[in-house]
């Protein structure tokens, strides 16, 4: 699971670019918006800086909020999940979204069925769920995205203007902040949740092609505002050709998500990086009693 950045490991602003700690609740200026006031920030250090003024025994400093900070206010919660089917893991999967916030659920194994689909059996009233109508006709696979609509704007991008080959396993949507404004670096997320079986795959090409010509074609499109997070099961898949696509693409996950044996099978790349706290694993969503 990936979080936006909310803590206040804030880098000092002056040309020096060293790094302070401030101690408390702290509430900084956003910088080039000078239509704010100034808020003071209580320390008891470098009383000798010209910046500080005595104030009441103490001394108040005002420092200019980081932009990364800014931006990451409206950015989701993200959770990269893999139930290996949720028709019997209701009750867990509900607790975990509430208690970890997710605004953006990317699950590589659904299971969904036809003759009984996820948008009829979850009870998310306040969450699009997001699918790919062609995926694969026997048991497993279909990935889908769950977006908290309450924080986020949803188009679906699935078959109209991106059309996933027959044996791919992966669906798009395009996310939009709520309370984006005009600053904003970040107006646009593609959002991606995909499945690659394995070794025994034979689609492993074509996956790569897809994701880099529906990369090409929104960035087209929707120009230098976009982002992408492409979340799925990979399955030790070589994600170098995704990852070439552009310089800002990482693979932010660094930690084991399957631990017997260590292996890193379930990535999360993203442009968004530098705006989020590095991702962390979290126990498997249990089946119901």
């Amino acid at each position: 699971m990936c979080s936006p950045k909310e803590y206040l490991t804030v880098q000092d602003l002056s040309q020096s670019q060293q790094f302070i700690q401030l101690d408390g609740n702290v509430t900084l200026l956003s910088d080039g918006d000078e239509s704010q006031s100034p808020i003071p920030v209580y320390i008891f250090e470098n009383r000798k800086s010209p910046l500080c003024q005595p104030y009441r025994g103490r001394y108040l400093k005002t420092v200019r909020r980081n932009s990364l900070i800014l931006q990451s206010l409206h950015l989701p919660i993200v959770m990269n999940l893999n139930p290996r089917s949720l028709y019997n893991k209701t009750d867990d999967f509900y607790e975990v979204i509430e208690q970890y916030k997710a605004d953006v659920i990317c699950i590589s194994e659904s299971w969904e069925r036809e003759n009984f689909t996820l948008s009829q059996f979850l009870d998310l009233p306040h969450h699009q769920i997001i699918k790919n109508v062609v995926q694969r006709e026997f048991r497993g696979g279909k990935p889908v995205i769950i977006v908290n609509t309450d924080r986020f704007y949803v188009k679906e991008l699935c078959p109209n203007p991106i059309t996933v080959p027959i044996g791919v396993e992966c669906v798009w949507a395009l996310i939009t902040p709520k309370q984006c404004s005009p600053q904003s670096k970040i107006k646009f997320i593609a959002v991606a949740s995909f499945y690659y079986r394995g070794p025994k795959s034979t689609k492993k090409d074509e996956l790569f092609d897809h994701i880099a010509e529906s990369f090409h074609l929104l960035s087209a499109k929707y120009g230098p505002h976009i982002h992408f997070l492409i979340v799925g099961d990979a399955n030790r898949l070589n994600l170098s050709p995704i990852l070439n696509l552009s310089p800002e693409i990482k693979q932010e996950v660094k930690v084991s998500t399957r631990l017997n044996p260590p292996a890193i099978l379930d990535p999360i790349i993203s442009t968004m990086g530098r705006w989020y706290q590095s991702p962390i694993t979290k126990p498997p969503v249990n089946a119901n009693v």
